[in-house]
Order: C-alpha cells, then sequence, then structure tokens
C-alpha cells in the first residue's frame, strides 16, 4: 500500500490509499478490471490500510477506494463498521464505474455515515461520470479528476469548465473538493484563485509514498475539516477572464501581489472588487466572480427579479452594476458594464439618471432621495438610495410608473403576458433578433366543445408551458385571441425554430393526455433597421404560409 498526501494552506490534511501490488507488472486500472471479487479486494485493502494506520498511530483521514458494487454487500458493510470504529476513514467510491443507485445501495451509505466514516466520491468528471452519485448520497467530499485540472493553465475554457463544476457541486452537494492531478505551480494558484483555501494532490506536492515515509515529512500534521458558509452571488462582467490572461501571459517569477492589485485596479470596471489592500481584492474577487450563490443571496435575486418595479444599481461613475429583469425587458437589454457615454449617445436623457445619482453621492446629508422623472415623455415614481461597499459609494434606484397605462407595458389580465402595447415603448434594442408570430391551431374547435371557461384554461396552461421552455430573457407577447408574438433572446433563426419544434411537440402531448388536439403554427423574422412592428408582419406572414401547407396536408406540422 501506498498513500499519497492531500494538501491545505501547505499542510497535509489527509491521505489517499492506493494499491500497487509489487508482483503486477501491467498497468494498476488493467489489474483492477480483471479482478472478479471486487468485495474481497475491497475487505483486503480495508485490511492493509488499518495496520498501517496502527503501525504508525496515524491520525488524519485516510481515504480507501472501494469499488460501489460492494455498497450492495450488507456482510461487506457491517465488517467495514467495525474495522473502522474509531478511524477517521473515508471510503471513494468511483463516479464513473456505472453503479444502480437503489434502495439497498442508499441504506448502506446511510449505515456508514451513521456509524462515522465519510462518503466521498473519486474520478468526478472522468470520462462519462454523473452527478446524481454525489448528489443522492449526499457525499462529504468530492475529487475532481486530473483530467478536469489538466491543461487549464493552457485552456481557459477548460479553467471557466472547472470553475462553473466547482460552483454547483458547492451548491448542490458539498463544500469538501479535493483537485487531483495537480502537476505544476501554475495550476496551484489559477485554483486558489476560484477557491479560497483548496485541498489539492498531485505529483507537484508529491508522489505516493509509504506510511511511514509520510509522517516524515516537514508538512505533516493534524487539520480538522471545516466547511464554509458561502453567501456570494455573482455579478460582473469578464475580469475573471482578464486576470486570467495576465497571470498564464506574463512570466511566474513577476508576478507579484502588488501587480495583480494594480492590474485588478484597471480592470475592475464595476467597482466592485479593487480595494488598496490585496488580501481584500482577491477576497471579494473569490465571492463575485468564483464562489457559488448561497440560497439567501439566490432567494434576494430571485425577489429582484420577480418585481415589476425596475431595479437598477450604478457605481460612482455611472456604470451600471445591476439591472433586474423587468428593468432588462424595458429597454431591451442589460445595461450591465456598458459605459455611460454610449447609452447617453442612444438616448441623451438617460444623461438625467446619472446627473440624478450625483446630486445624491455628493450630498453628505442625505441617504435617499425620491423624485419624479421624466424618460421619452413617460412619468416615473423613482428613489435612489446611497450604498457604501468596499469603500466605494453605489446608487440602488427603484422605478414604477407613475400611471401605468401611460407606459404600455401591461400584463394581460388571463395569461399574465405582456400585451401588444409593450411593443410601443421606445426603450426596446431589439435589432437582429429573431421574432416568432405563433396562431393556435385547434384552439376555436376547443372553445366550441368545452365553452370559453375551458378554452381559457387551456390557454394558461399552454402559457405556462411555453414560459418553462423560454429563457427569462424572452419576451411573451399575447398579441390578440390565440395569437402571441415572442422576441427571442437570439439572433439565430436555426436555434430559435428547433426550440419551437420542440416545443410545439410538447405542447401537442400535454394536451393529448387532455383529450385535446391543440398545437401551433408560427413564422419567424428578424428585426431589422429596429423596426419591430414589419419583423412581426413578416412573421405573421410566414405563420399563415405554414397555417396554410398544414391545413392542405403538405406537411405535418404537429
Amino acid at each position: 500500500m501506498l498513500y499519497q498526501p492531500k494538501i491545505k494552506n501547505d499542510i497535509i490534511v489527509s491521505l489517499e490509499a492506493l494499491l500497487r501490488p509489487q508482483t503486477v507488472t501491467v498497468p494498476i486500472s488493467e489489474y483492477l478490471s480483471q479482478v472478479e471479487n471486487v468485495t474481497c479486494l475491497d475487505s483486503l485493502v480495508i485490511n492493509e490500510c488499518i495496520k498501517d494506520i496502527d503501525l504508525v498511530g496515524l491520525n488524519i483521514p485516510v481515504s480507501i477506494n472501494i469499488h460501489p458494487s460492494s455498497m450492495f454487500d450488507n456482510e461487506f458493510i457491517s465488517n467495514t463498521i467495525k474495522k473502522c470504529q474509531g478511524k477517521k476513514i473515508v471510503l471513494e467510491l468511483v463516479e464513473y464505474q456505472h453503479v444502480d443507485i437503489d434502495d439497498t445501495f442508499l441504506s448502506n451509505v446511510n449505515r456508514l455515515k451513521q456509524h462515522g466514516l465519510k462518503i466521498s466520491v473519486d474520478d468526478f468528471g472522468k470520462d462519462f461520470a454523473r452527478a446524481d452519485l454525489a448528489l443522492s448520497i449526499g457525499a462529504n467530499e468530492v475529487k475532481f479528476d486530473r483530467s478536469l485540472v489538466k491543461d487549464i493553465e493552457n485552456n481557459y475554457i477548460k479553467f471557466k469548465h472547472l470553475s462553473f463544476l466547482c460552483s454547483k457541486i458547492k451548491s448542490l452537494c458539498t463544500n469538501n473538493i479535493v483537485f487531483e492531478g495537480v502537476e505544476n505551480k501554475r495550476q496551484k494558484e489559477l485554483i486558489e484563485l476560484m477557491v479560497k483555501d483548496p485541498i489539492l494532490q498531485g505529483f507537484y506536492f508529491f508522489h505516493p509514498m509509504k506510511l511511514a515515509d509520510v509522517t516524515k515529512l516537514d508538512q505533516y500534521s493534524i487539520e480538522s475539516d471545516s466547511d464554509e458558509v458561502d453567501d456570494s452571488l455573482p455579478l460582473g462582467l469578464d475580469l475573471d477572464y482578464q486576470l486570467y490572461k495576465f497571470l498564464v501571459g506574463n512570466d511566474i517569477s513577476t508576478i507579484n501581489d502588488s501587480s495583480v492589485n494594480n492590474f485588478i485596479r484597471g480592470a475592475d470596471k464595476l467597482g466592485l472588487v479593487y480595494n488598496n489592500d490585496v488580501n481584500i481584492t482577491l477576497c471579494n474577487l473569490r465571492k463575485i466572480y468564483f464562489d457559488d450563490s448561497s440560497v439567501v443571496g439566490n432567494g434576494v435575486m430571485s425577489l429582484f427579479n420577480s418585481t415589476e418595479k425596475l431595479v437598477v444599481l450604478r457605481n460612482e461613475y455611472g456604470v451600471v452594476v445591476y439591472d433586474n429583469t423587468a428593468h432588462q425587458k424595458v429597454v431591451g437589454r442589460t445595461l450591465v458594464g456598458i459605459d455611460p457615454k454610449e447609452l447617453i449617445e442612444i438616448n441623451d436623457t438617460y444623461f438625467n439618471c446619472i446627473k440624478q445619482d450625483q446630486y445624491l453621492l455628493q450630498d453628505d446629508q442625505r441617504l435617499f432621495h425620491k423624485s419624479k422623472e421624466i424618460f421619452d415623455d413617460v412619468e416615473f415614481t423613482t428613489i435612489r438610495e446611497k450604498i457604501i461597499y468596499n469603500g466605494n459609494p453605489f446608487v440602488m434606484t427603484t422605478i414604477s410608473e407613475v400611471n401605468a397605462s401611460s407606459l404600455d407595458v401591461s400584463r394581460d389580465e388571463l395569461t399574465k403576458c405582456y400585451n401588444r402595447s409593450y411593443l410601443n415603448t421606445k426603450f426596446g434594442c431589439c435589432e437582429n433578433k429573431v421574432i416568432a408570430f405563433l396562431d393556435m391551431n385547434g384552439f376555436k374547435a376547443i372553445n366550441d366543445q368545452y365553452g370559453h371557461k375551458f378554452g381559457d384554461n387551456c390557454l394558461v396552461d399552454f402559457i405556462n408551458l411555453l414560459n418553462s421552455s423560454l429563457r427569462s430573457s424572452d419576451v411573451v407577447i399575447r398579441y390578440g385571441g390565440d395569437e402571441f408574438v415572442i422576441i427571442f433572446d437570439s439572433t439565430s433563426v436555426i436555434d430559435v425554430n428547433n426550440r419551437l419544434n420542440s416545443i410545439n411537440a410538447l405542447t401537442k402531448r400535454y394536451f393529448l393526455e387532455k383529450n385535446c388536439l391543440l398545437s401551433f403554427s408560427y413564422g419567424l423574422s428578424t428585426v431589422v433597421e429596429h423596426n419591430i412592428e414589419s419583423a412581426i408582419e413578416r412573421a405573421d406572414e410566414e405563420m399563415y404560409i405554414q397555417k396554410r401547407k398544414r391545413n392542405s396536408n403538405l406537411i405535418d406540422f404537429i
């Protein structure tokens, strides 16, 4: 048996036991694949590890790989509990090996955990590994396979993929993540960029060795495990990408705390990260760009995004740091990170918004201000509140229309979609976006057979189904009766066409279960020169061409 250390803050915090038979000449993976009784082998490995642990008096956790199929053997489970009683043993289940997670499997996992053993998922991300094993068993630890770490210093996409998986596992399963296969200093530092005090394992630190040799290392110590509570919420633009390019594009010997902090200062457009203290800067960076959202954070953002009031947060220079869904839909796009000068060029009345922010920021006696403002001939009630974050001032503005009818973005009473008056707003920025015009097939027959109340319920069901299949940035408008317009947050007609075909098939199946024949015909067009009305007319014409073909049985649309 050999043991490879896991490192946290340059201290050995745990070990992984690795079977390395001296008489075996083939690769260990090939040898293990030929073993007929894996449960017997798992028992032998556990026995050997416990002998080694007792021999040196080890007092830090040791991870032992076992095959998932052993979890179905009740005798193995009982014996393992007895052998490992009082030991700091972690059982690693290999993620990419196929296993059916049934009641017996889950019951035995719970038995082990109830008796003090911890469960880890090994080789996460290897080949066609699934996330459901880690999630189903409530893993105490997830080990990212070396394939996820390999080349992150040469490939930004792989780096972001690793960051994404890390945030998802932290959000859904556990904060205890081990990064396997770390082979150089640059990989180590890039991982430390996205995770504070990560647990690392790989040849950059140590090769597998005898347990007695581990105890002689200077880094050998005892470290208690601690899960950190994650309360951050990702915001911002591409500071992480710019910093990544800076770190991998320069001689590592020339990079220090000061150079990193100075770079962040120049690249931090939103003003959320930089601080004179580099440690605070890096803490802010991790919170905003690499850590995952907490339940509370997600709840607050969901609250902001569900309100029909417009919410926008700007820094002292007028750069938008956050705008909620209602604001984005009215404006037609997110304004986060855009130079205020560009926005003023598009609509010079935006200058007044910036000016009102400055009045509040320069008034030391006021924390908030309420006013009425005119924007594109529409009157709004606006409440501004001064906020200090990271030593910098921000203004959070909440906007609501004084007269709902004057804003013309009211909702349809039945479906809660926008009605066609939404198209009269002058805030929209829909250039090159795809427009779909939908007309229901079979709706009149449903009204005639079952009545208008039943028909109304069908429309509501259809809209709920439609919204569940679209992105939050797509806008659905009830154009009239059983006609709908969708403004897609996409410029790809092919993608939208594929999406609508899938939704149409889903619609047909859903209503067939209710003994109703209901689907829709649609036409597509693209907004040119900001002329939404013309795009809708073209989509309407395409829709009727398709409907005529359907009625003539030239195409089987549904």
